[in-house]
């Protein structure tokens, strides 16, 4: 990224480097307000959501509104993790608006590995986006909680796009990918152990799922737990 940036001689900055502002969340679910990186929140900035279609622990449908996350402080989002990630993201979503969102999956993520895709979806409304992808992916209401009530503040369900042309080409390229929530079950079932369930980010649950491997196979000393 730096290398492109340099090339292009555009500016790159770290967002936990830049200085955070309080914005307001109306009919706010669990936070009041949120700190927000303040260059997103400036009317002068531009901004660009360039977000992975995949899945993550707890949010199965982890889109453009979950990729916001990132202009959180490092404290928040794991407040974001305790305190219950998808009714957070409401709250993110209803205070943060994108001038342009790109959501691909070419291909998606699927617990951090490649899965097959070819859909490129480009919005100027993050849940509009957000929202047509759960519907083309066929995912319930349960596994997109947030999206769920914030499309229905904009008068929207995954229905609204049924009629819509080359809907049913779309949505038959398309397939719900597995989550983080239900991996932490099979590895219990696999490797024989109890896994207390502490809202763990989907980075650390592929961590456990590489140290439980080697341990399986002996590398880390004998096979118990």
């Amino acid at each position: 990224i730096l290398e492109v940036c340099e090339k292009q001689e555009v500016e790159f900055h770290d967002l936990r480097n830049i200085s955070f502002k309080a914005v307001n969340v109306d009919n706010h679910l669990i936070f009041p307000s949120l700190q927000l990186n303040s260059p997103f929140v400036d009317p002068r900035t531009f901004t660009v959501n360039c977000a992975k279609i995949k899945s993550t622990y707890g949010v199965p449908t982890a889109f453009s509104v979950k990729n916001s996350k990132g202009l959180l402080p490092d404290d928040l989002k794991l407040a974001f993790h305790l305190k219950g990630v998808q009714k957070a993201l409401v709250d993110l979503g209803s205070c943060l608006n994108w001038d342009l969102v790109i959501l691909e999956g070419l291909p998606m993520s699927e617990l951090g590995k490649p899965a097959e895709n070819g859909l490129l979806v480009i919005s100027t409304n993050a849940i509009v986006a957000d929202t047509f992808v759960m519907s083309a992916m066929g995912y319930n209401d349960e596994c997109a909680e947030h999206l769920v009530l914030l499309a229905r503040r904009l008068g929207l369900t995954k229905e609204s796009f049924y009629n819509l042309e080359h809907y049913d080409s779309v949505k038959s390229m398309c397939r719900p990918l597995v989550y983080a929530k239900n991996t932490i079950q099979s590895l219990a079932a696999k490797y024989g152990v109890a896994i207390y369930d502490g809202k763990p980010c989907s980075g650390c649950v592929e961590s456990l799922t590489k140290a439980l491997d080697r341990v399986e196979r002996g590398k880390d000393g004998p096979s118990n737990y």
